[in-house]
This record gives structure tokens, sequence and C-alpha cells, in this order.
């Protein structure tokens, strides 16, 4: 008698704490109680399974009990959830009460309201599939909740606080009941709402709730990631833009042996070039070439720096992409990928405006060469590569931690092809029509975003709340990448009317008449350049790896740092002093004019230095309050971030421009393999066509 007691316990208790598996087949019933917003709408989501789902308000036909701030007075209900009979994925909110609540459950519950910001992550040493499918260390931070508190031992606590471990989300009677302690009504936590992770945590909830299968976030057709049809098609456009990258360059490079002389026509309009060019004091050798494109950068950004920071920390945060963890992700992803560009360019670009300045006097057509290969070599390494980050980011990424950024990486990889956008702008460096260059340069960083952002994200931001699988503020994020392509191909071809403006010929930059020396000179100068910046972006890398595996609330964290290191791009305006240096200096070493150069080093670490310490001072008087004043509660830490960077970024940029423009006369002096003080022809007035 003892032994069948044993086994008929054994067997109860395994029916009750293992959940029945149903047929994919057979009809889901939910009962669904609250207003019809993202938590229905996430149940919805489910029907592209092969299970039918169906929501009922027949208590006893329910698999499973979606209560969204709203619990039905119906006994049949408590009693079918306490039986272990049907599931319940309750959210909590400020219309229910701890009486509902404990008859529901059938168990005491004590709710204390809270609306201090606390940013959730997984209960440790807890092994769920809830945390091991979201990563809940990237969630944005909750406000209006419940705080709960039970004696029941059964219960299993699965996300915290943070900052005091409260509970978030916890389950009950061995998985069958999920509790959400935020509030999602009433326009409360918009940010968990719309990250990307919302719509599968009630998914999962839901039909673990019900005893049913449940698929993982990469397979899950709701999620937002590349599944089986999108990433076919993705590698069917990276095999045919391949084959025609490679397709071209083949027959451009038989017509450009066939044709030497084309390289012969590097101006295209002789009378136009002698009026904008030869005939001009930017002709003349000095250090108003750099000073000029920097004081052309300068104007410029004072005028357009406020209407920029108004943009970047009011407008679009606020009004365009509401969302600091679409703004972490996307600045996240720019930053990684650094290091992947860096390294692939192998310094074609600085090798190019190098020889170039070098050339342009005494050998104009050699330095074109240059422009040939660095154009070929992004064209080409750029499908590559291409090939390379969507392959990885279309299988592998959905399922690791980095599954958010899966589409977001596809995008922003795109903007490699076809890789030469910044041709234009290279060449009038090298030319040291520094004010060309540095138009393009506003351009690209300050005016065109703030003129293809709104156009592309609020696009993008429609599709989104179209389309909630993704949600608006996923769709914001692709709508940066389609931006910043926007904005690169825009430059390019401001920059190309400005090239022909002068009277150069822009075809011959595209074509491929350079030969095996060209090719071994620019490496083996680009090679150090690369290292230098591989190096630098490596760290910046690494920093993205650190935070996505140590850091909670990493993305909006990520999202608030890239607030208000958008004060700390001022500085970025004495790049422009120091990357106009360059081309002047490897112009006087080649001609062996060592006063000159070092006379290029002195005056721009100078000026660079003046105007680090006059922006510094003036961001620590007015930084941290613009934001507080501007960008709302939910980008209050990037007003503490702002002021330590503004303070590193005066120092590091009046160090940097030391270790930069004194570097460029090293790598000259060693690239051109001759140092002396001895007079050569001036390299003015005597350009080639």
């Amino acid at each position: 008698m003892k032994r069948i007691i044993l086994l008929f316990t054994v067997l109860a208790a395994f029916f009750f704490f293992i959940p029945p598996v149903y047929s994919a087949s057979e009809p889901f019933y939910i009962y669904y109680a609250g207003p019809a917003d993202n938590v229905k709408q996430a149940l919805t989501l489910t029907k592209d399974q092969q299970q039918t789902v169906t929501f009922t308000t027949n208590a006893d036909q329910a698999n499973v009990f979606v209560f969204n701030d709203s619990i039905p007075n119906d006994p049949a209900i408590a009693r079918r959830v306490q039986s272990g009979n049907a599931g319940l994925v309750l959210i909590l909110g400020p219309d229910i009460t701890q009486v509902q609540v404990s008859t529901l459950l059938g168990y005491p519950v004590t709710l204390t309201k809270h609306t201090d910001p606390v940013s959730p992550t997984n209960l440790n040493g807890v092994n769920d599939s809830l945390l091991t499918e979201i990563a809940w260390n990237g969630a944005p931070q909750v406000r209006e909740r419940f705080a709960v508190s039970t004696p029941i031992s059964l219960v299993q606590p699965l996300v915290v606080g943070y900052e005091d471990s409260e509970w978030l989300v916890w389950s009950a009677r061995g998985g069958r009941d999920f509790i959400f302690n935020a509030f999602l009504t009433n326009d409360f936590n918009p940010q968990i709402q719309q990250w990307a992770y919302f719509n599968y945590m009630i998914y999962q909830m839901s039909w673990r709730a019900a005893g049913r299968n449940y698929q993982s976030f990469a397979d899950w057709p709701g999620s937002p990631v590349p599944h089986t049809f999108e990433r076919n098609l993705l590698w069917i456009v990276m095999g045919l833009m391949i084959v025609t990258t490679f397709g071209a360059y083949f027959l451009v490079r038989r017509y450009s042996l066939n044709h030497p002389e084309a390289l012969d026509q590097i101006v295209s309009d002789r009378s136009r070039f002698e009026v904008r060019e030869e005939a001009t004091e930017w002709e003349d050798i000095g250090f108003h070439r750099p000073l000029s494109g920097f004081l052309v950068a300068l104007s410029l950004g004072l005028v357009l720096f406020i209407p920029l920071i108004i943009y970047q920390n009011l407008i679009l945060p606020v009004y365009i992409l509401p969302s600091a963890e679409a703004l972490g992700i996307w600045g996240r992803v720019t930053q990684f990928f650094n290091v992947a560009w860096y390294f692939f360019d192998v310094g074609t670009s600085t090798a190019f405006i190098k020889y170039l300045s070098q050339h342009r006097v005494d050998d104009p057509k050699r330095g074109i060469k240059f422009g040939q290969m660095f154009v070929w070599w992004q064209a080409l390494s750029g499908a590559v590569q291409v090939a390379l980050v969507i392959g990885l980011a279309s299988t592998l990424a959905p399922r690791s931690a980095y599954a958010l950024y899966a589409w977001s990486v596809i995008i922003h990889s795109f903007i490699q092809i076809p890789g030469f956008y910044q041709v234009m702008r290279h060449a009038l460096n090298g030319f040291q029509r520094q004010d060309y260059a540095r138009y393009l340069d506003v351009a690209l960083n300050v005016i065109l975003p703030v003129i293809v952002q709104p156009i592309f994200v609020g696009i993008m931001y429609m599709w989104g709340k179209m389309n909630p699988a993704y949600g608006a503020a996923m769709g914001g994020l692709y709508g940066l990448g389609i931006a910043a392509y926007a904005a690169e191909l825009l430059t390019f071809l401001i920059g190309l009317w400005l090239y022909r403006r002068i009277g150069y010929n822009a075809r011959v930059l595209f074509l491929a008449h350079f030969d095996w020396e060209i090719v071994k000179t620019g490496f083996k100068f680009g090679v150090f350049e690369m290292l230098g910046s591989v190096a630098w972006s490596v760290g910046q890398a690494a920093e993205i790896w650190i935070t996505q595996a140590r850091l909670v609330n990493y993305a909006e964290i990520w999202g608030n740092w890239g607030l208000a290191q958008n004060f700390v791009f001022a500085f970025q305006i004495l790049q422009t002093l120091y990357d106009g240096s360059m081309p002047a200096i490897s112009e006087a070493i080649s001609h062996t004019r060592k006063l000159l150069s070092q006379y290029y080093s002195v005056m721009a670490y100078k000026y660079g230095g003046m105007m680090s310490a006059f922006l510094g001072a003036v961001l620590l008087a007015v930084a941290d309050r613009f934001i507080l004043g501007a960008s709302g509660p939910e980008f209050e830490r990037a007003a503490v971030y702002a002021l330590p960077l503004a303070a590193f970024g005066a120092r590091s940029n009046i160090h940097r421009g030391l270790a930069i423009t004194f570097s460029w006369v090293r790598t000259n002096r060693i690239s051109n393999q001759h140092w002396c003080s001895a007079n050569r022809p001036s390299a003015s007035r005597s350009h080639g066509s």
C-alpha cells in the first residue's frame, strides 16, 4: 500500500511540475484582459507559427491567462490557475490591488509602488531560458512598478533590479506562472516596451505558462533578426556584388592598359583650372593652406555648432528617435566596426593623400595612380569585407548576446559599398585645396546628418510602428544606418562637383593605370598608419566588448555616453587642422624643406592648443546645463558624463596635435628616405596637366 501511495505521489508531482507538451496543430487559446496595447500586439506575432492562436473569453477553455493591469472577477480563473490547469502571465499595473493578486495566486502578496529608476539584470545563480535567451543587462531602466514580497518559498525570482535587488520578473508553480512587476499601461515605461526583446519576453512567458514548446529568439519568426529567407537573399546579393565588382575591375583595368594616354588628362578644363587653381594663392607654399582650411571649418563650425547641439541633444533624442537604447546600439556598432574598416583600409587613404601631395608638382600622374589604387582597393576589399560581415551577422549574431545588433551591423556594413565615397575629399586634400576639403568635412559630419537623419529615421520609425516585430525604436535604429549611407553618398556627389569646378578630371581617378610598384609603395607606407589606427580602434572595440559583458543597462548608458560626446565633437574641428598639415608636411619633406616642415608642425600645435583650451572652457560652463534642460529624464546621466569628457577632450587634443603633426614629419621623412637641407626647386605654380 505504501508503494502505491508513493507511486501516485511521484506521478502527481511529475505532472504538476512538468508542463505537458502539445502538438503544433492543437489550438492555443489565450484569455487576455487589458488594453489593446503592445502586450496584446506581441501575442499576435505568434500567429506566424504553426500553432493556431485564438483569443477567448471562456476561462474554462483558456490554456493561458495573460492579464495586463486587469484581473477579471471570475472565480473560475483563480481555480484553474491554482490547480495548474492553465498558465498565467500577470503584468502588474496601478489599477491592480494586492488583494486581487493574492486571490488570483492563492498566497499572500504585498505590493509597494516605486517610481525610482532601476536597471534590470539576471539573478545570479539561476539558469532559466528567460535569462539565457534575453540579454537583460542591455534592458532599459524601468520606473513605475510594484515591489513585491511574499513568504512563499516556491516563488522563483528571475530578473531583479541591479540597484536594490528587488524583483522585476518572477515565476511560480514550476514555471506555470510568470509575473512582471513594471507597469505597461498609461504610457508607463515606454522604453522597455520599445525594447527589441519585449515581444519575445511576452511570447516565451505565455508559451511556457501554457506548457507549449517555444522557439529560441533566433528562430522565433517575430524576432528582429535575419531569418532563413532574409539570410539567403543577403547571400545571393553578396555573391552578385562580388562578381560584379571584380568583373568591373577587370574591364576597367584592360581599358586602362590599352589607353595609357588617358592618365594625361588630369585637368579637364584648362581655362577653369588656371583661374581657380594656378592663378590663386593656393599654389603658394606656406602654412596659409592648412590654416585657411582650418579657419573655413572653424567659422562654419562656430555658426553650426549650436544648431547641431540643439539637434543632437534635443530634436533627435526627444522628437525623432526617443530611445536611448537605439542611439546606444548605433553608437556601439559604429565604434566597434572601426577596427575592421581601418584594418582593411591598410592606410591606402592616407597613402593617397601623402603621395598625391608629394608628386602633384613634379609627377602628378604618379600621384593620381595612388588615387586609382585607393579606389579599386576600396571597391574590391569592400565587397569582401561586406560579404564577411554580413555572413557573420546573419548566422552567428542572432544566436549570441549581440542578436539585436544583427540588422544594424548589416545595414552599417553597406557603407563599404562601393567604399570609395571619400575619394574626392582625399583628392582635394592631396591637391591641398583645404577649403573644399573642409567643406566636405563639415557637410559629412554636421550639415548632411541634420538633413538626412530626420528623413530616413522618421520614415523607418514609422515603418517600425507598422511592423511590431521590429518596433519603432529598432526601425529608427535602421534609419540611422540608411542616413549614414545617404550622407556618404551626398558628400561624394558634392565633392565630385567641387573637384570638377576647379577644372580637374574626376574620371581619371576611377581608371586603373597603377602597377605593382605603386601598390607596394602605397601599402608599405599605409600599413604603419593602419597599425596605429587599428591599435586605437582595437581599444574602442574592447571597450564595447567589455561593457557588453560587464555593464548593466549598457545600451541605454551608451546612448547617454553618446549624447555627452556630442559636445566633445567640437574638438574634432581641430582634426581638420592636423589633417590639413599632413599633405603640406609631405610636400615640404619631399622637396627637402626641413625648416618649413618644422614650421608646419609648430604652428599646428600652437593653433590646436589655443583652440582646445577655448573650447574646453566653453563646454565646461554650459554642457551639463544644456543636457538637463533639453533631453529629458532618460538622458540625465549624460549631464554627469559631459563635464569630465570636456576636460579630457581639451587636454587630449593638445597632446594629440603634438603627436600627430610630429608623427607626420617622422613618417614622411622615413618614407622619402632623405632629410637634408639642400635647396631644390620650389613646389609652387608648376602643376602638370
